[in-house]
């Protein structure tokens, strides 16, 4: 914000002081800090103010914060990463071996017998063990709470800052005299103004925008920078509210030479260009992909890749899914083309495509088990017994539809009703009533499911009759927790029916 920090020794001598003053008093010193960064950081300066007076050693530290006490292995492990200062201490010993530090994972373990310094979370004295200690301790005067963090509206903290109140209400709703100490020492990690006019000068942006902060501060803050910047400098300066668009100019221009092919039609105001840009000695060239070579001495490859699946399930359950979950598929003809390994043979010719052609031995194809196309992207065809093949041109759109495409495939492969049930309903998986029924009748047997009117299913199930809507969409029953239970079997029915539901938004991981 528009605030300047201390010096950081300053700010230190006066946190120190704050705590051995009320110690010596008698009292007791309650520290409302957040459990990871900020904790560290003051239980450090404790401990080791603590290690050069041994007359304070009576008084104990106590952390009352579980997390903190967890991530002190991480500091203890990482003192390479931290400062100059850190790392010679450590040369001596760890200083995150803290030597007067307590730690407590509860308000149940701390006995409060004599003046001691316990510092809690959360730090803003909202709830939790900090606020417990609040609430026993703010009637003493003799006691002190030192808030070292920023603090937001509408807390405990912020009301104790800005309003100095002379009472407090309890937990209980009990109103008290509030005569505890309240000290501000600010450890924050973020800039002052200061420090930010200063990033800001080294910079020398064309635009300044304000995120992150509490509206009234960051108002002050555009308020100053517009004072500073914003008149003889041109600077534009935002303070967006959430969800606001901000559109910034920027004027600088490039300029490309259009070489080959695509400059053979001089392009249209405001029309697209297709090519690469390349950038050599600070000059930029578009050109088409297939003559970089010529223009950029780069060679351009394709790469085919194809993938072999086990699959024993019949085809149309995969052609089913694929189609649920891509929408329309196209089928292919067949061409003489060589599967089986994948090779190019001698005295085949490969296009830059990466389609063979010429020689090649055309594979037996049975009724229904013709190739088909996912998106004018994928091929997925029957390699062989048992084996699906799946081929695509490789990039970046292609192969996740590749991706795609194989976890359909594994989820179909995991759900081994499905088949079965496809296998024995007439006119193959697009009659969802006659699947469900098969499934129904795997279930809870043939004699107990039959046919009604308007394509209703009629069970009978734990001794209750039950009827099932059309394709499974609902479900009719005198007896709620056993429609509750059939309810639950059609869900699991439908999810193995349609696999692609739970894959569409998760590329399969290999």
């Amino acid at each position: 914000g528009v605030q300047t920090h201390d010096p950081r020794r300053s700010r230190e001598k006066r946190f120190v002081d704050a705590v051995v003053s009320t110690l010596q008093l008698g009292g007791r010193v309650l520290l409302p800090v957040f459990a990871i960064g900020r904790a560290q950081e003051l239980l450090l300066l404790l401990d080791e103010y603590w290690r050069k007076n041994p007359e304070l050693q009576r008084y104990p530290i106590v952390c009352l914060s579980g997390m903190a006490k967890r991530c002190i292995a991480s500091y203890q492990t990482y003192i390479n990463q931290m400062n100059n200062r850190i790392r010679h201490l450590n040369d001596i010993e760890n200083p995150f071996e803290f030597r007067h530090i307590r730690y407590m994972t509860s308000l149940a373990e701390f006995e409060d017998n004599q003046p001691s310094v316990v510092m809690a979370s959360p730090g803003m004295l909202q709830n939790g063990p900090s606020r417990s200690l609040f609430d026993k301790w703010c009637e003493y005067r003799n006691n002190a709470v030192v808030i070292t963090g920023y603090c937001v509206q509408n807390t405990l903290a912020k009301d104790l800052l800005d309003a100095e109140p002379s009472t407090h209400t309890m937990g209980d709703g009990r109103e008290v005299q509030l005569k505890i100490r309240v000290h501000y020492v600010s450890f924050s990690a973020h800039a002052d103004f200061i420090q930010t006019s200063e990033f800001i000068d080294e910079l020398s942006p064309g635009h300044i925008v304000l995120v992150h902060g509490e509206a009234n501060m960051m108002a002050s803050l555009k308020k100053q920078l517009l004072g500073k910047y914003g008149a003889h400098t041109g600077v534009g300066i935002w303070s967006p509210q959430n969800t606001e668009t901000v559109k910034l100019t920027f004027h600088e221009s490039k300029v490309a030479k259009v070489v080959g092919s695509i400059a053979a039609d001089r392009p249209k105001e405001g029309g697209g260009l297709s090519g690469v840009v390349l950038h050599k000695n600070f000059q930029l060239t578009i050109c088409s992909v297939d003559e970089m070579g010529q223009h950029a001495g780069l060679e351009v490859s394709h790469l085919l890749q194809r993938l072999h699946v086990p699959w024993q399930q019949p085809w149309s359950v995969l052609v089913y899914h694929l189609s649920k979950l891509f929408g329309v598929i196209t089928t292919l003809k067949e061409t003489d083309e060589k599967h089986e390994t994948g090779t190019t043979q001698a005295g085949d010719e490969t296009s830059p495509q990466g389609k063979k052609k010429g020689k090649g031995k055309k594979l037996p194809q049975r009724d229904g088990e013709a190739p088909i196309s996912v998106l004018d992207a994928v091929t997925v065809r029957k390699a062989d017994v048992g084996v699906v093949e799946v081929e695509w041109a490789s990039n970046p759109i292609n192969d996740l539809v590749a991706d795609s495409v194989l976890s359909v495939i594994l989820q179909t492969l995991s759900s081994p009703a499905v088949a079965k049930a496809m296998a024995k309903a007439e006119g193959g998986a697009t009659e969802l009533s006659k699947i469900v029924r098969v499934m129904l009748e795997d279930r809870y047997g043939a004699a107990n499911v039959s046919s009604g009117d308007h394509g209703v299913l009629n069970l009978s199930v734990d001794g209750h009759a039950v009827q099932v809507g059309e394709g499974g969409d609902t479900v009719a029953c005198a007896s709620p927790e056993t429609q509750k239970k059939v309810e639950a079997v059609l869900k699991r029915i439908v999810a193995r029916l349609n696999p692609s539901a739970s894959c569409a938004c998760t590329p399969a991981q290999g």
